[in-house]
């Protein structure tokens, strides 16, 4: 079975032979095609380190504010492992759901997934953060 990014590189190459004028041969329009594809994914690859850049140092400076001194490394250490973790156990799941049930519906079981644990998390925050609390 084909990766789902695969098939709608696939798809995208496709449609866009058929943008391409019709002097040309069959192989010179794939491969117009395909040098266009390629560069549109090296600009929006680009953007997102951009934005990564951006938003990087940005997310540490709150968590850095967020704690005391002596709790900075775990809290960076987490962030951290959460990432990595993320990183690599989402891409193969969500190609496996993505496969199983079409990518419009693993996005809807993704969301359906998130949003009760994004709950959760609310709820433990708003617990931590009540005066009195011991816990924090």
């Amino acid at each position: 079975m084909l990766h789902p990014l695969y098939s709608c590189a696939t798809k995208a190459i496709e449609s866009e032979i058929t943008r391409i004028p019709a002097s040309h041969d069959t192989v010179d329009r794939r491969d117009v095609a395909a040098r266009r594809f390629v560069r549109l994914a090296a600009a929006v690859s680009s953007r997102a380190r951009l934005a990564g850049g951006v938003i990087q140092p940005v997310i540490l400076s709150v968590q850095a504010r967020a704690v005391g001194r002596h709790q900075q490394g775990a809290v960076v250490g987490l962030r951290q492992t959460g990432q990595r973790l993320s990183s690599i156990l989402i891409p193969p799941v969500m190609g496996a759901i993505a496969d199983r049930f079409g990518t419009s519906q693993s996005l809807l079981i993704y969301a359906a997934f998130m949003l009760p644990l994004c709950g959760l998390l609310a709820l433990i925050i708003r617990h931590l953060q009540r005066p009195g609390n011991a816990d924090t």
